[in-house]
């Protein structure tokens, strides 16, 4: 009986399929059909060959080494071929070829389940948090009205301010300060007594003063009403991107030049400022200090400003 017969009887006889044999060693379907038809060796290299007859063999629990023993692997001869064979001339040694070439064999390790393990199941207590219920509060309806109301106010003059708030800074005064009066002491009743026998004498008259009544109260003079003081408007100018500006100080052009991105200018003016933004929303304004963006995007870039506020340029005062 052939090697491939043996394989071939055990396999039926364990009642396995060639699917299943590939999937238990990983050997693909046509090794193991060539394997039980002897051609094996025909197809691969011998070592190659040997490697999946050993896998076989042991898997269907047959000795490898009987089988491997029985097979005429290519190159070699039987035992009775080479006692009739004539002894062989002798060989020239071959030559070593400069590059050996080896192939490395395919090595199976065995799968190895590891146990396993579960862990307890831990359940944690309930825990119920006791309910608040808070007490039911109950507004009038008159009084939402009124809150309602006073919010709805201070919300508009919050909105007027904030949106031109230079318009409310010059209508701001300090109250004036009124000059302390002098007001005639009254005479006590000793400096009455004294004054009595001095007024018995007759009075000296002086040609270069004037009669003073001793009654009358002194003239004082009117303190100087106070002058509020001016600022000068400071305007600054920071642009976020490229546009072209025009900038007029009481009557006088200042520059009319195109702001690259990034620049920063600043201009002084007494009494009024003219400007003229061609890209109000590309420019960051601001006027002493106090950004006035929106004023200028409100009026399209053509705004003049004075100590009373802030207005729309005229068309005609191009």
């Amino acid at each position: 009986m052939s090697v491939g017969e043996q394989l071939r009887q055990a396999r039926e006889a364990r009642k396995l399929s060639m699917a299943d044999v590939t999937a238990a060693i990983k050997i693909q379907p046509w090794v193991l059909q060539a394997l039980e038809a002897d051609r094996l060796q025909e197809q691969m290299s011998t070592i190659y060959a040997k490697g999946f007859l050993a896998s076989y063999a042991r898997f269907l629990h047959l000795a490898p080494e009987p089988l491997l023993g029985q097979i005429v692997w290519p190159g070699t001869q039987p035992a009775a071929q080479e006692a009739q064979a004539p002894p062989a001339a002798p060989q020239q040694p071959a030559e070593i070829p400069s590059v050996v070439t080896w192939t490395m064999p395919t090595i199976q390790l065995p799968k190895v389940q590891l146990p396993s393990i579960r862990l307890p199941k831990i359940q944690l207590p309930k825990v119920q948090l006791p309910r608040v219920q808070l007490p039911e509060v109950q507004i009038p309806w008159v009084a939402l009205q009124r809150f309602g109301k006073v919010a709805a106010a201070a919300a508009v003059v919050i909105g007027v301010v904030l949106v031109n708030p230079l318009r409310w800074l010059p209508k701001i005064q300090q109250p004036a300060r009124k000059p302390p009066q002098q007001t005639a002491a009254k005479p006590t009743a000793k400096k009455a007594a004294k004054a009595a026998p001095a007024a018995a004498q007759p009075p000296v008259k002086l040609a270069s003063l004037a009669p003073v009544s001793p009654s009358a109260p002194r003239p004082v003079a009117p303190a100087p009403a106070p002058t509020a003081k001016v600022e000068p408007l400071e305007l600054s100018i920071v642009a976020t991107r490229a546009t072209w500006i025009r900038v007029q100080a009481d009557g006088k052009l200042l520059t009319q030049q195109r702001l690259e991105r990034g620049a920063k200018e600043r201009w002084v003016g007494k009494k009024s400022l003219e400007v003229v933004i061609a890209k109000p929303s590309q420019v960051e304004v601001l006027l002493n200090g106090q950004p006035i963006t929106t004023a200028a995007i409100q009026h399209k870039g053509r705004f003049t400003i004075t100590h009373q506020g802030i207005n729309r340029l005229p068309e005609e005062t191009r």
